[in-house]
């Protein structure tokens, strides 16, 4: 069809949806309710808008399939509106310089690059959405880069399939200025040397609209894969990356309709939901007292039989009773409640020891009016004589719980006699050289 047309300008025209009939030459594959010609009101033109499935509702140029389009120029640009969360593909009738015929599938349903010798998958997922874009395709680079030893001669075949709006397709001969990097965030844009030129006035939409120039070729989908960690993009995710940017490029009272999803800026308010207030976060907490001996691991088992032997070694060889039994190791429950001011109350499952001794007395000091903490601690460890060394009081740990019924006779015959006086107020004995309280248990 164009073989023997000039094309040596800057662009050579495919389609426009001007006219009286644009779609004249093209095989519609379609009813007229999914594919029509309408006038847009914020481009200002005609437009050709595919609807539906697009596997079923498409375009086809040329017409028979005996026919070839012969366009020898490297870009190939479509001028589109893709909707938000509608599928969208074109699939390209390439030729080389051996004459050999290769496809290129370009579509948003692909998640990652494939192909075969003859056929290659290009995935879309970073095509700009809810904005008009002139999509530029790299014929050279697609075809030198996924076929190797290929060299691009001509593109004999275009299919643009659902959905989409369709204003001009055309072909240039220099790569336009890619305006969709500084929009999307990229960071540091890969070094080219290529020079770049501006699309022609005839093929450019009204100032006024917002629109965007995206080129497509292998450093732009490497470069997508990298910003991803290489993981094909859901959805959602390419509906988010793909608008990422486009507020650069509309009017101020747009910019500020916006809200972060998954990480990423989206165009328009977030959606009203009522999960939102309604929300309850159910995490499972360890409880201390559901905790039970069958929970030790074998380790923690092998070790507490290893110290039992060893405490009933030693209560053979010396012949003490004052550690505890393996029942009653058993049988101990100590249950820990913690208030609001952090006072701790402990709680023994033992049985009370027989007897508690002439002396076992707690000491108490007046508590301060001023802190309700020490109203809590009245009571004081067992009465000491002045003489006896402090550490006297203190038990050893492994006999701690079971000598508190039992009297030592060497502690009998040190002690020294005190002299108390009772306090019918207070309930309890007062002792008048070191003016402390004594209180019986």
């Amino acid at each position: 069809m164009f073989k023997n047309e000039y094309q040596g300008g800057a662009f050579v025209e495919i389609f426009s949806a001007q006219g009286k009939n644009p779609g004249a030459k093209w095989k519609i594959l379609g009813s007229p309710s999914v594919i029509w010609k309408e006038f847009d009101k914020e481009v200002k033109s005609f437009v050709f808008v595919l609807e539906g499935s697009s596997q079923t509702n498409k375009i086809q140029l040329p017409k028979e399939n005996k026919q070839i389009l012969g366009l020898i120029q490297r870009f190939l640009v479509l001028q589109i509106y893709i909707p938000l969360g509608q599928d969208f593909s074109t699939e390209l009738l390439i030729t080389d310089l051996g004459n050999i015929k290769r496809r290129l599938y370009l579509s948003t349903v692909h998640k990652e690059l494939s192909s075969t010798p003859l056929h290659a998958k290009i995935p879309l997922f970073m095509i700009k959405r809810k904005i008009w874009c002139n999509l530029c395709i790299d014929l050279v680079a697609f075809t030198s880069e996924i076929f190797k030893g290929a060299v691009f001669q001509s593109l004999d075949g275009i299919i643009v399939s659902a959905n989409c709006k369709l204003r001009k397709i055309f072909t240039l001969k220099c790569k336009p200025q890619d305006t969709a990097d500084k929009d999307a965030g990229y960071g540091v844009p890969f070094p080219t040397d290529e020079p770049t030129d501006i699309i022609p006035r005839s093929c450019q939409l009204t100032t006024d609209v917002p629109q965007v120039t995206q080129l497509l070729n292998m450093t732009k989908l490497r470069q997508t894969e990298i910003k991803f960690g290489g993981h094909p993009l859901s959805s959602a995710e390419s509906d988010q990356f793909i608008n990422k940017g486009t507020g650069n490029v509309r009017n101020s009272k747009n910019q500020d309709v916006c809200h972060i999803a998954f990480g990423s800026r989206v165009l328009g308010p977030p959606p009203l939901s009522g999960r939102r207030n309604n929300m309850r976060i159910s995490t499972e907490e360890y409880d201390w007292r559901n905790y039970q001996p069958s929970q030790m691991s074998e380790s923690e088992l092998q070790m507490l039989a290893s110290l039992r032997r060893q405490q009933n070694e030693e209560l053979e060889d010396t012949g003490d009773s004052h550690v505890l039994s393996a029942s009653q190791v058993d049988n101990c429950n100590v249950s820990i409640s913690t208030s609001s001011d952090d006072t701790t109350t402990w709680n023994s499952c033992l049985p009370p020891p027989v007897n508690q001794g002439r002396h076992y007395q707690k000491e108490m000091n007046p508590p301060s009016p001023s802190n309700p903490r020490d109203w809590l601690n009245m009571l004081s460890p067992p009465i000491v004589p002045p003489s006896q060394h402090p550490t006297d009081q203190h038990l050893d740990s492994s006999g701690s719980l079971s000598t508190q019924g039992e009297e030592d006779p060497s502690v009998e015959e040190d002690e020294e006699v005190l002299t108390l006086l009772y306090d019918p107020c207070l309930n309890c004995y007062f002792d008048p050289q070191t003016g402390k309280y004594y209180e019986l248990v």
